[in-house]
Formats: structure tokens, C-alpha cells, sequence
């Protein structure tokens, strides 16, 4: 019988954190007056994973029984001691503040437990392994010695033998403690429901500050974030938030989601950043992290992580004192106190002289006054210019201008929907005077341009015959000459063309966004030069009114693999009921194929068996990919689904039908008994309704416009298909721009695919008064698929006027 303790090794600790936010934002309600616009919550949460490398230790006892004779009644106890010889704390539980080592059975070979009832047969052996991870109070301040030994109880032939199994030592290390700070902006910039112009996401950074209060090296140190995700949405409120990528420090990391910040030293602090976007203007008004420890490597009696601490970000500024190491900070308000968060880990806090500081036009600029101060300060007056112009090259009366970073532009939403606009300033030692919008000052007109194409040939070369790719995301990052960071997003447009606008001088990056079914191929840099890789292209370089056109971005198609393997595809679908009033026949199916084995399946084809009194007009990709070309799904890995929308329409005289199709793999499938569906095509009812209310009038609409909100709705008792809204205008009165608040209406076709029962689909639409007079009626109508049983709801007709610019009537 022989026993060997004590490997050690450093494993990776892995800890959930979950970021947890409320967003609020503004949608016009039923009520027509400002004040009582609602604001619709959604819940969002992001999933990050915490992992550094710590110190952790294998104990291993190896059991030979080399006799005849079976061992029987073994217990196994590992024996904890200091240098001294005094027993030490340790527990097998996720909760014991005294505990100085965690300790877990890892695995049992050759014997089933080690409780006092195992057992270990004639002529065999067992190998036992254990787990032991110390405590961060282990070995607090210097390298800590322990004895880790065994007690070993056994039976043999009736005789109870007891071994004590020699202690080995291991040396503990000083430990890193984490303390985590998330800091989040209040307030964030996407488009405006309250005007006719669909305005761009403004990104904006969720800043993350690790600090190590350990004496011990926090090594290979990284943080890997999910995009987030929405979890809760009562209001149904059309929003996405996604991270387009980040930073550490002030360097990029491009499109990547994982902070790889390597070894933080012992007092040590490390920051990055994630660029976000919403698409939607709101405000988060709540922002909650909690953290897990896996409970298999300890829970909370190992974990180095002290807290997780959340912030509402102010602002990234930047300390430019002499000790500074020229990393962005963070200020951030905390209630009612406001603190600059630096990156080198001090906290201090910032008097804000707000509500002292006054903001008046001098002869060639504008002059900022408040109280002298000391220590770091900060300030924040109304715009004067309504955000319409930069703040360059701000001076204070000693004659020390102030970095980009720390003079900016904010606006915030009023509660009658307007929004105010504001200057800010942050500086340290303050004499309370600074110039601002210098006349003459150059503004930003920096252009970067470029196209998002589909290589058809692969060959990196923009064929005449290659069309551009529409709505796909652009990232820009990069910073102005004068350091501070710039990020902005871009969308192309239906030809594949983007554009960023308004740009400092500076050095910049661009990259395009994955497309689905997509990689990417080469990019070539455009007229200003830059070094270009697939899907991206660096340092870009742009001078004042510099145009850096014709950057080209290559998406090509993935490649498919070889069929081999198993993969068990199946087939579902799910039929719409109609009625046999309506008169175009027309009806949706939804089917979905998914992969339930364990490899890829390939190519595989879809084949409709249709009675004769039905066919297919129409078919979309709803979630998923497949060739439309080939009519095939050339792969789905395993565990993946495509589905696709079905327009069918019925013929003759039966206004019944049947549905059946059934899918064929060119991969071995083991189960061919959920390849076909068959579903039968009947007829239903839904109660559409729609109601217009008009909108209390917002500054921005011009006097000869209102807004009406248009509210379709569905009372059931079935979902409703293919709803269509129908305008009879007055030749008065046209409509200038329509935003879809709530629901999935699809404006080109005038159109809601489903409106399920109880639920209601909300339009905003801006409507000019050309009359004389300044009246007009607006009309308008729903129809549905299936069958009404109430069409007096229907139809509404309402008066509109602009009379003595902007007073409505009713």
C-alpha cells in the first residue's frame, strides 16, 4: 500500500457577473398631453465571465492492495497543519469565513467512496484525487507553509488497521483580492420617436475598472462579456442594445468582446471599456452587478473577488496632472456625491460648481465663470448654441487649454419632450474663467466613406456585377489630435455605402460588423491611406476637411464542408387559420428544421406534398440560412434551427386544406420518423380595431404639422394575419413621416404579418396641414385576413388643424 500527496498547479477561476440594468424610454401613451407620456421599462441583462489564474493544489493517495483479500470499511481524512503543527481550518462547504483551505473529492478510481464503507478488491488498486484550493487568509502579506497529510482506516480479514500517511508541505502564495468597479452613463442617444427623422445610435462606453487590493498577482486577468440581452419588455418597446467592442486602457481591441487585461500586480489597477450602442434615446435609471463563484471550486469561501461596485458615468475625462498616466478616468456620480474614478486607482472627490457658474457671450467668444477652486472641479451651463456647434480649443484665463477630453457637449430630455442642452467642463485647481466658441475656430469636417459588398467571385475585387450589401453596421474608433477618443457607428445604405461625418483630425480605425453566412474578406484602404486587414482598416490618418473616400470591405460566403457524420434533423410547422370570405385565399405557415444530433448535417432539401387545391406563392427566411437558389439548407451544426414563412394560397371551391412537407439530409439520419409534418389549413376569426388619438405638440414639429398615434389592435378570439392600414386623405392634409413606436408593421408594405390576440401594434405619424384653411380630415382603415365579426371599429375619421400655428382642435 502506498500513498503520494501534493501536486501543485495554478487553475483558472472562473466567476459569473451579471450586469443588470433598466432602460427607460419615452413612447407617446394614450393621453394626448406631454406630460403624460409614459416610459416604457425594459430589463436588460449582460452575462460576463471573470477568469484569472490562481493557485490551487491536486492531492492524490494511490491505494495498492497487492493481497488476496479484499479491503473493506476504508475511510480516507486529509489532515491540515501549519508550520507548527496546529490544526488549520478547512471545509468541504461553500460558506466558512474561517476556513483556510477548500477541499473537494475530484475523482475515484477503483473504489466507490472513501466515507468508511468503500471498499478495494484482491489484487487491484485505488487512485484517489483531491481538489484543495486555498483562501484568500491563507496567506494574507508572504508566502505561507502548510503540512497536508492523511489518515487512512481500513479492514482487513476482521482487523481494523489505522495509517497515518506522512504530511507533504505546500507553500501558500499572497493571494490577489479584486474589487470591481462598472461605470454606466445615465442618459444614452439613439433615434427620437418624437421626430419625423430616424437619427443614428450615438455609442457610448460601459466603463470597467478591476482594481487589486491582493498581495498577490492577479495573473491572466480577463474579462469575456456576452452582448446583451433583453429579459423583461412589458410594453413590447422596439429597442436592441449591442456591443460593438472595446477597449483596455486606451488601446482598441477592435470587434473582439473579451478584455484580456494579462497580469494585474499586486496594488495594481487595470480599465477597459465596451462601446454600446442603443437604438433607441432612453435612460437608464437602474444598474445592478452581482456576482457567482462556482460552487465546485469553493463559492464564496474561495472567491477573490470583494466587490462588485456600479456607477452613473458623468463623462470620460481625462487627469492631466504631471503624475498622471495619460489613461482616461472615469467621473461618475454616486447619489448625490460626485468622484473622479482614476485609472490609477484613486478615488477623489470633485466639487461641482454648477449651480454657481454662469455662461455670457464677451466680444469673440463666450466667457464660463464660477468660483475659484481647488482640487479637481466641475461645471455644466446651458448650451447657448443648442448643440450645434463644438467646443474647440477651450482656454482658461491663465492661459492652460483644456484637453477635448474634458470640455463637452451633453443634452437631456425635458418632461415636456423637448431636450436641453448643456456645456461641461472638468479641470483641476480651477481659477474659474474659461473661453469658449472662440470665433473663427475651424469645426470638424473630416469625411470617411467606403462600401460594404458581396464578393461573389471571392477574388477581393468590386466587380461591376457585385452589389453592395444594405444595413450593415460600421464601427469607427480612433482619437483627435488632440487625444481625446472618438467612436461612432454607421449603417449602409440599400447600394452598400457608408459615410462618417463631422470628423476631427486624428487617426482612426474602421471595421464592419459579422454578417450571418458571411466571412470576411479582403479590405482595401481608401484614398487616405491605412493599414487594411480582412474586415478592418488602421490608422487611418485625416488632416482638418480631409476626405478619406472609397474604403472597400469584402463579405464573402462560407465555404460548406463535406457531408459526414449523424445528424437527426426533424420538421415542425405551424399553420394560420383563415376564412373562406377572404378574396385573395391567401394564408402563412411557419416551419422550422432543426439538427438534434451530434454532427453538422448538410444539404438538406425540403419537399412539399400539396393537395391540388393548394400552392406556394410567397417563401422568406425567417431565422436561420437557406439557399434559396439551390432550395436547400447547406449546414446546420448541431443544436441550430432554420425557419422559413410560407404564403400559400388556397384554389377551388374547398376552403380547407392540407399541408405536408418533409425534409431529405445528405447526412446520415438515424431517425427518419420526424422528417415529415402534416397540418391542416382552416379557417378562423380576429377583431381588429383601430383608434387615432392626436399628440400634444412637441417644439421641434414644424406649425403646419400634428402627430397622430395610431393604435391597431387585436380582440381575438384568433391571431390575426396580414393586417393591412389603409389612408384615405383629404387633399389637404398628406402624411411626411411614419415611425413604427410598438409591434412588427412593415411600412413599405402597409402590413402586420401577426397580430396575436391582446396585442396592439403603434404607429406615430406626422401629418401636414397644406389647406388654406389650415383643416384636413384624416381617414383610415383596417383589414384583416381572417374574418371580422366587428367592422364598425374599423375605420376612423379624424379632424386635424393648424390653426394660428399649431392650436389643434378635436
Amino acid at each position: 500500500m502506498k500513498a503520494n500527496l501534493l501536486k501543485y498547479f495554478k487553475g483558472f477561476c472562473h466567476i459569473l457577473t451579471l450586469l443588470t440594468f433598466i432602460f427607460c424610454s419615452i413612447m407617446p401613451a394614450r393621453p394626448v398631453f406631454a406630460q403624460d407620456a409614459e416610459c416604457a421599462e425594459v430589463k436588460i441583462v449582460i452575462e460576463q465571465k471573470l477568469s484569472f489564474e490562481r493557485q490551487a493544489f491536486d492531492a492524490r493517495m494511490l491505494i495498492k492492495n497487492g493481497l488476496d483479500t479484499r479491503l473493506k470499511n476504508i475511510r480516507v481524512e486529509l489532515v491540515f497543519t501549519d508550520k507548527d503543527n496546529q490544526p488549520v481550518e478547512v471545509t468541504q462547504k461553500t460558506e466558512d469565513d474561517e476556513a483556510k483551505f477548500f477541499y473537494r473529492i475530484n475523482s475515484l478510481s477503483g473504489i466507490d467512496n472513501i466515507n468508511g464503507t468503500g471498499q478495494v478488491a484482491e489484487k487491484s488498486n485505488a487512485d484517489i484525487h483531491w481538489l484543495i484550493i486555498p483562501t484568500y487568509g491563507a496567506a494574507k502579506d508572504k508566502d505561507t507553509l502548510y503540512n497536508i497529510g492523511a489518515k487512512l482506516t481500513y479492514e482487513l480479514i476482521g482487523q481494523e488497521t489505522t495509517v497515518d500517511v506522512i504530511p507533504d508541505y505546500v507553500v501558500v502564495k499572497p493571494q490577489p483580492l479584486l474589487s470591481l468597479d462598472y461605470f454606466l452613463p445615465g442618459e444614452v442617444y439613439g433615434d427620437d420617436p418624437f421626430t419625423p427623422e430616424k437619427e443614428p445610435p450615438v455609442p457610448f462606453a460601459l466603463g470597467v475598472r478591476i482594481k487589486n487590493e491582493g498581495k498577490g498577482i492577479s495573473y491572466k486577468t480577463m474579462i469575456d462579456s456576452a452582448q446583451p440581452k433583453i429579459v423583461e419588455n412589458k410594453k413590447n418597446l422596439l429597442v436592441d442594445f449591442s456591443i460593438l467592442g472595446s477597449y483596455i486602457g486606451n488601446q482598441q481591441t477592435g470587434k473582439s468582446l473579451l478584455l484580456n487585461f494579462g497580469d494585474i500586480e499586486a496594488g495594481a489597477v487595470a480599465v477597459g471599456r465596451w462601446n454600446m450602442t442603443a437604438s433607441l434615446s432612453g435612460t437608464f435609471t437602474d444598474f445592478k452587478a452581482t456576482f457567482t463563484h462556482a460552487d465546485t471550486l469553493g463559492g464564496a469561501v474561495t472567491s477573490l473577488l470583494k466587490a462588485t461596485n456600479t456607477h452613473t458615468l458623468i463623462h470620460d475625462v481625462k487627469v492631466d496632472l504631471a503624475s498622471s498616466d495619460n489613461i482616461t478616468d472615469f467621473l461618475a456620480r454616486d447619489g448625490d456625491a460626485l468622484r473622479l474614478y482614476e485609472s490609477n486607482g484613486v478615488d477623489t472627490n470633485v466639487t461641482d460648481q454648477s449651480n454657481k457658474a454662469d455662461l455670457k457671450e464677451i466680444s469673440n467668444s463666450y466667457q464660463l465663470t464660477f468660483p475659484t477652486s481647488k482640487g479637481f472641479v466641475y461645471a455644466k451651463v446651458p448650451d447657448p448654441f443648442h448643440g450645434s456647434r463644438q467646443l474647440k480649443n477651450v482656454e482658461r484665463s491663465d492661459g492652460k487649454h483644456l484637453l477635448n477630453d474634458n470640455v463637452w457637449l451633453s443634452k437631456s430630455r425635458n418632461e415636456d419632450l423637448s431636450w436641453s442642452y448643456y456645456v461641461n467642463v472638468f479641470d483641476h485647481d480651477s481659477t474659474g474663467k474659461y473661453n469658449l466658441f472662440i470665433k473663427g475656430s475651424v469645426q470638424d469636417q473630416a469625411v470617411i466613406t467606403g462600401t460594404v459588398y458581396n464578393d461573389l467571385d471571392a477574388n477581393g475585387l468590386l466587380n461591376n456585377n457585385e452589389p453592395g450589401l444594405e444595413h450593415i453596421k460600421v464601427v469607427l474608433a480612433g482619437q483627435d489630435n488632440a487625444g481625446k477618443r472618438i467612436d461612432r457607428v454607421a449603417y449602409t445604405n440599400e447600394v452598400g455605402k457608408f459615410i462618417f461625418e463631422k470628423l476631427p483630425a486624428g487617426d482612426y480605425s474602421i471595421w464592419v460588423v459579422d454578417v450571418e453566412g458571411m466571412i470576411d474578406g479582403p479590405a482595401v484602404a481608401g484614398s487616405a491611406g491605412g493599414n487594411a486587414v480582412a474586415g478592418k482598416i488602421e490608422h487611418i490618418v485625416l488632416s482638418d476637411d480631409m476626405h478619406a473616400d472609397n474604403n472597400l470591405f469584402a463579405k464573402q460566403k462560407i465555404d460548406q464542408p463535406p457531408a459526414t457524420g449523424n445528424a437527426d434533423v426533424s420538421i415542425s410547422a405551424q399553420a394560420a387559420e383563415w376564412d373562406n370570405s377572404l378574396p385573395d385565399d391567401i394564408a402563412q405557415i411557419l416551419i422550422t428544421i432543426s439538427n438534434h444530433g451530434p454532427d453538422i448535417a448538410n444539404n438538406i432539401y425540403i419537399q412539399h406534398d400539396l393537395p391540388e387545391n393548394l400552392e406556394i406563392t410567397d417563401q422568406k427566411v425567417v431565422a436561420g440560412n437557406y439557399n434559396t437558389q439551390d432550395k436547400r439548407i447547406d449546414k446546420l451544426a448541431s443544436g441550430e434551427s432554420t425557419t422559413l414563412l410560407l404564403t400559400v394560397k388556397i384554389t377551388g371551391d374547398d376552403k380547407a386544406s392540407q399541408f405536408t412537407t418533409h425534409i431529405l439530409s445528405q447526412t446520415n439520419d438515424p431517425d427518419l420518423s420526424n422528417n415529415q409534418i402534416s397540418i391542416p389549413v382552416l379557417p378562423g376569426k380576429a377583431d381588429v380595431e383601430l383608434e387615432v388619438e392626436k399628440l400634444e405638440r412637441v417644439p421641434t414639429l414644424p406649425a403646419d404639422s400634428v402627430q397622430l398615434l395610431l393604435t391597431i389592435s387585436n380582440n381575438g378570439p384568433a391571431d390575426a394575419r396580414n393586417v393591412y392600414l389603409q389612408t384615405d386623405l383629404s387633399s389637404d392634409i398628406e402624411i411626411t413621416s411614419q415611425k413604427v413606436l410598438m409591434g412588427n408593421y412593415h411600412i413599405k408594405d402597409k402590413r402586420i404579418d401577426r397580430l396575436a390576440v391582446n396585442d396592439a401594434t403603434i404607429l406615430l405619424l406626422t401629418v401636414k396641414v397644406t389647406g388654406s384653411d389650415g383643416k384636413g380630415n384624416f381617414v383610415a382603415r383596417v383589414t384583416s385576413q381572417l374574418t371580422d365579426p366587428d367592422k364598425n371599429n374599423n375605420t376612423v375619421t379624424f379632424p386635424v388643424s393648424v390653426i394660428n400655428q399649431a392650436k389643434s382642435v378635436h
